[in-house]
């Protein structure tokens, strides 16, 4: 029964004051707010939800009798209902978590065949680039205008042997952080590159999808904790119903 429900039938009787409401008509009310209250139940999903039903039993507790046997019902129906639906929160959590974690642990893989052959034109490569780089006579100039030419032009190969060429101490000034990061991207396989790019919207949908599992959790037990009641097996305390 909702509340518009409720108040135009609390006007009704203020109205009526003269007119007695029967045992038949009571108990068809009754009856109706409870098979109300058990759709409800069975609709819980979060705080809000929860808020909203436990509020409906309050006020059927107030007309059937807080010791009610249907009150005691509902009661333990919407307790058997939050387990369920924390339960699903934390399994749903649970596995959110696991497949950022698969997502984060999948790694692009190309035959060993390939980075043998991938790995002998680099050094080849780097034999090659460190026969016309100077001896930095100059202050390194030249060998930073030869690396800049180096990193322009460089192919998969190339940037590999630069990459070792830019780690040794006599050639890495030569390189500045931008260089060394464009041969880092040149060097990776582009379908690796493709692969990485594609983890990236999905990451952030799982974690998006995350974020909002953990506060739906969060405000679900918020509301429990508020209620005084989050260390006993129902929420409805004499002191709290309505």
């Amino acid at each position: 029964m909702g509340l518009a429900e409720r108040v135009y039938n609390n006007n009704k009787i203020k109205r009526n004051k003269n007119r007695t409401e029967s045992p038949d008509d009571k108990a068809y009310r009754l009856a109706r707010m409870y098979n109300n209250i058990l759709r409800n139940i069975e609709m819980v999903s979060d705080a809000k939800t929860f808020l909203q039903v436990r509020n409906e039993i309050s006020a059927y507790a107030h007309v059937a009798g807080k010791e009610s046997v249907d009150v005691a019902r509902l009661r333990t129906k919407l307790d058997n209902r939050l387990k369920k639906v924390t339960t699903e929160l934390d399994d749903s959590i649970n596995a959110l978590n696991a497949e950022i974690d698969k997502i984060k642990g999948d790694k692009f893989e190309e035959s060993s065949e390939q980075l043998q052959e991938l790995i002998t034109q680099a050094e080849h490569r780097t034999l090659h680039f460190l026969m016309q780089m100077g001896n930095n006579n100059d202050g390194g100039v030249g060998n930073r205008r030869r690396a800049g030419n180096f990193v322009a032009n460089a192919d998969r190969a190339d940037a590999i042997a630069l990459m070792k060429i830019a780690s040794l101490p006599q050639y890495a000034q030569c390189f500045s952080s931008k260089q060394k990061q464009i041969i880092l991207e040149k060097s990776k396989n582009p379908a690796e590159i493709v692969f990485e790019r594609n983890k990236e919207p999905l990451l952030q949908e799982k974690h998006s999808e995350l974020g909002k599992a953990y506060m739906k959790s969060l405000n679900l037990r918020n509301a429990l904790k508020k209620i005084g009641n989050t260390e006993k097996a129902y929420y409805f305390n004499e002191d709290t119903e309505e």
